[in-house]
Parts: structure tokens; C-alpha cells; sequence
């Protein structure tokens, strides 16, 4: 018999589907074709390497493809990256999966865009297999063999494995802990619940770690311990007390229905008293031989404004990024969705819209700060595309130390452009963020095009600020930013590439949002 909270639940879901947030079943069904394909490319992959590094040829050698992140916990979104993590045999080194396994992948007629990205914490191999984004990294085991099934939380696996490969494992291990975690019956929700907080924080601009929001992991960690509080709630509360219960060890909590799941998460961190950390176990776990280190006494969150501390050794803040105000930010955004998921309406699609209504700056902000990025070449202008979002918290906190700003909102979204120009007049204009001016035929011509971005960052006076009506001064906030950004190790590697920060109104950032091209 299907109850109230299932009817909901398929109800959601249908409109997810029918929205585009969430991928129908035929093609989750082909997300999976994609990933059985390229498990189907491991036994060739290990062969060839196996002849290169060990000509005796060991024998019984496997190696195994398993999917984590928001795909392995079957949580993502419509057109979501696929994460997937190679745990290869000891013969298999890493330098052979960076440099082998993208030649084999371009030999494939389905696979395109293969792409090595060497120099990260975690190198991985990127590359778009029937149209789905593939975020591939490496694991170097340390014995011949990789069993399928395999315990990741052991902390048993670690041992032996280079700083590379342990940083490797974090995505994989807190995937696996999650769905540990989760019980069986409540999985169908937990997976539609995350999604929908997913959608609705990319709707309300609140989605990405490097810019000073939260990205999937911490969105997930969040609902995790909003899960399990509400589990050791409903077990509390049991009707039969724990110590007259003989099958208490082997009983099945009860189910947590999904819309109550939704509520609960938006209320619990609408209220959170932040910086109190969002925690999983008390000292945080350390591998067999070290000293357990409570929370308290951990220095390197001692400045966090969301602590939120990933629940697998090595332990990492989920939302190294917060700013004051993008704290604020969220805060609001939470408050908005708890009043929301409270309230009564005619339908239930409805309640949804509402929820997921997209956020305008436009409408919030009446005063902007605008950064451009202008590069002579794609290969700066790719490096800066990736780059400056990191850049961006620091920026906010420049313009929060402003007496003047209450808030300081970045956009989450960049606009870019390719704009050629026939004069060293127009040249500096776009420079510095201006549209090109088409009387400038009487200079002498001096051809050329630049690839720009634009970012913003919305501002909110005090209340002081706006009952002066004077003119806020921010240039030694912006001054302070330029000067640290020329004196980066990697200013001189960037002679091509021109940034400028410049004040914007609501008119202008508007064109700029219309007419190019967005980057989410």
C-alpha cells in the first residue's frame, strides 16, 4: 500500500524529471551503459602496462573502476560530472595511468574531449563518454589484485599508499561511509533529498566551494547528520524502551519519509549557531597509530565560520571558503526555504517552484563591484576561467572590512566573451570592462581580440552608508586586491592577461548577463 509520504516523494520526483533537474530512467540507465564501458577497458589497460613494467608476467592481476561523489551515492543532478576512481594493482603506476590510459580511451569511437590535468592534488583524467562528463583519478594498490568488494573504511587500506594516492581515496571513503550510513529503506529518499537541495542551491546561487558557498560534499555532509539526528530522534522516541526490546540490535530504525527529511534539513542549519562544527565522531578519526586529537584542539579550523568536517581520515573543512558574508548569505537562503517546505499550497508543483525559483543579483543588489579578465590567448583565458573563483573569497573579505558594506555577495556565475577590436583605444576600453566605442575610425588601426570574463560581486550598504548619501569610496579595498594579485608567484607566467576592478550598476552588469555567454 503506497502512504501519503510515498505519493509525495513520486510526486517530486515526476517533477524533477519533467523540470530536467534529475535525469529520467532510460537515461540513468545509460550513465550506468557508460560506466560498465569503461570498467570493460581495465583488463586491456593492465595487460599493456603489466608488458611494459613487469615481463613475467604475474598472473590473477585486477584492478577495479568504482563510482563515488554525487554519482556513486545517486544523489546528482542533471548533467552532474561523473566521478569514477581507478584502484589499479601495484604493477600499475600512476604515471602509467596519466600517460596510457588516455591513449587507450582515444582509440575508443564513443569517448572524446580526453584530457590529463596532471598538476592537482588529485590528477585526474577527464573526458566525455555518449555526451556524460567523466572525472577519472587514480589509486595505486599495494598488491596485485583489487577484490570487488572492498572495504574502503578500513584504515588498513591506507597503509603503504603515497600522499597522492591518500588524497585520492577521500572521495571514495566518505561515499562509502554516506551509504553506510543511510539505511536501506531510507536511501530512495536521502538520494531525491539531496538532489533537491543540489537544485536549489545552484537555483539561489549559493552552490560552489571555491567562491565561498558549499558545493555537493558539504550539502551532503549536511543532510547526512540531519538524517542521523533524526534517526536517533525517531529511535529515542520508540514506543518500546531499549532495554525491554531483545531485537533492538537487529531492528530497522524507522523510515524517514523524504519530504519530512526536507523540512527537517532546512529548520536544523536554518537555526545552526555557527561556528559550532558540524561533526561525525569527537576526536575526528586518525589512522591505527596516531594520538586522537579532539576538535577543540584542532588549529586548523580554528578560523572556520561553517565548520563542517569530513567524517574519513584525513579529516578536511567541507567549506574551507565561507566569508561573513557569504555566511549570511546562506543563512537567508535557508530561512527562505524552511518558510517555504512550512508552508500550505493548492498543489504541490506549487511548493516546488517557489522553492526552486532562480535568485537575481539584479533585483537584491543595487550596486556591484565588476572584475574583468582579459587574455590574449585561450590558453590564459582557460587558466583564468579556473582560477579567479579562488581568488574571489578574498576579494569579499577586502570589501567586507569596508566600514561602509553590510554584505558582499559574489555571483557564482561568470559571463565571457570574445571581442575583437581595431584600435589600442578600444583595446584599453575592453580592458577595463567598457563596451567598445565604434567612433574611433579616425585612430591609427591596431587590430586585434581579447577573450574576456566578467564576475561580480553584489554590494549592500550599511544602513549608515545609505543614510549619508554621499559616495562610498571602496578604492583601497580593490587597490589592496590588485597589488596582491600582481605580486602572485604566477603574475609573470600572466603578461598577456589584464584584470580590472571597477564599480557597476544594475544596467550595465544586466547587459552583460544577457548578451554573453554564462559559465555555471
Amino acid at each position: 500500500m503506497t502512504t501519503h509520504s510515498q505519493i509525495i516523494e513520486n510526486k517530486w520526483r515526476d517533477f524533477l524529471v519533467d523540470y530536467g533537474a534529475i535525469d529520467s530512467y532510460a537515461k540513468v540507465e545509460d550513465r550506468l551503459r557508460v560506466v560498465n564501458f569503461l570498467k570493460s577497458l581495465l583488463p586491456s589497460f593492465i595487460d599493456q602496462c603489466i608488458e611494459e613494467n613487469n615481463p613475467k608476467r604475474a598472473s590473477d592481476v585486477t584492478g577495479q573502476l568504482i563510482p563515488f561523489g554525487s554519482y556513486g551515492l545517486g544523489g546528482y543532478i542533471n548533467g552532474a560530472d561523473m566521478d569514477l576512481v581507478m584502484l589499479g594493482p601495484v604493477y600499475v603506476r600512476r604515471r602509467d595511468f596519466l600517460n596510457i590510459f588516455p591513449n587507450l580511451l582515444r582509440t575508443q569511437p564513443t569517448v572524446n574531449s580526453v584530457e590529463v590535468i596532471r598538476n592537482a592534488s588529485v590528477p585526474i583524467i577527464k573526458c566525455k563518454v555518449d555526451s556524460f562528463e567523466i572525472d577519472i583519478s587514480y589509486v595505486q594498490w599495494t598488491k596485485p589484485s583489487v577484490p570487488p568488494r572492498l572495504d574502503l573504511l578500513n584504515n588498513a587500506v591506507l597503509e603503504g599508499m603515497e600522499q597522492t594516492c591518500l588524497a585520492s581515496m577521500d572521495g571514495p571513503r566518505v561515499c562509502q561511509y554516506i551509504l553506510q550510513q543511510v539505511h536501506e529503506h531510507d536511501l530512495s529518499s536521502f538520494r531525491l533529498c539531496l538532489q533537491t537541495i543540489k537544485f536549489w542551491a545552484k537555483k539561489r546561487n549559493i552552490y560552489n566551494k571555491p567562491m565561498g558557498f558549499l558545493n555537493g560534499s558539504a550539502w551532503t555532509l549536511l543532510l547526512l547528520k540531519t538524517y542521523l539526528m533524526m534517526q536517533t530522534m525517531s529511535m529515542d522516541q520508540s514506543p518500546i524502551p531499549q532495554s525491554l526490546d531483545t531485537s533492538s540490535a537487529t531492528r530497522a530504525p524507522p523510515h524517514i519519509g523524504f519530504f519530512d527529511l526536507l523540512r527537517s534539513f532546512f529548520i536544523t542549519w536554518s537555526e545552526w549557531r555557527w561556528p559550532v562544527p558540524v561533526l561525525f565522531s569527537n576526536p575526528p578519526p586518525v589512522l591505527n597509530n596516531q594520538v586522537p586529537v579532539r576538535f577543540e584542539y584542532m588549529s586548523e579550523f580554528r578560523d572556520q565560520l561553517m565548520p563542517i568536517v569530513t567524517p574519513c581520515y584525513p579529516v578536511s573543512s567541507a567549506a574551507p571558503n565561507v566569508t561573513p558574508s557569504t555566511l549570511a548569505v546562506v543563512r537567508e537562503e535557508l530561512r527562505r526555504a524552511a518558510k517555504i517546505t512550512h508552508q500550505r499550497f493548492m498543489h504541490l508543483s506549487l511548493q516546488i517552484e517557489k522553492l526552486i525559483k532562480p535568485a537575481s543579483l539584479l533585483t537584491s543588489y543595487l550596486h556591484f563591484i565588476q572584475v574583468t579578465i582579459s587574455c590574449e590567448t585561450i590558453k590564459s583565458h582557460c587558466t583564468w576561467m579556473w582560477k579567479m573563483p579562488y581568488r574571489m573569497p578574498r576579494l569579499v573579505q577586502l570589501l567586507e572590512s569596508a566600514e561602509s558594506v553590510q554584505i558582499a555577495h559574489p555571483l557564482t556565475s561568470a559571463y565571457t566573451t570574445h571581442v575583437s577590436y581595431n584600435t589600442s583605444y578600444n583595446k584599453l576600453r575592453i580592458q577595463k570592462g567598457l563596451l567598445k566605442d565604434d567612433n574611433d575610425s579616425a585612430l591609427v588601426r591596431y587590430p586585434g581580440a581579447l577573450h574576456v570574463m566578467y564576475m561580480f560581486v553584489g554590494i549592500q550598504l550599511t544602513e549608515d552608508a545609505k543614510a549619508s548619501k554621499g559616495i562610498v569610496d571602496l578604492t583601497e579595498p580593490l587597490e589592496v586586491f590588485q597589488v596582491e594579485l600582481a605580486s602572485s608567484s604566477h603574475a609573470s607566467k600572466d603578461q598577456d592577461v589584464k584584470i580590472n576592478l571597477s564599480a557597476a550598476n544594475r544596467r550595465s552588469v544586466d547587459y552583460i548577463m544577457k548578451e554573453y555567454s554564462q559559465i555555471k
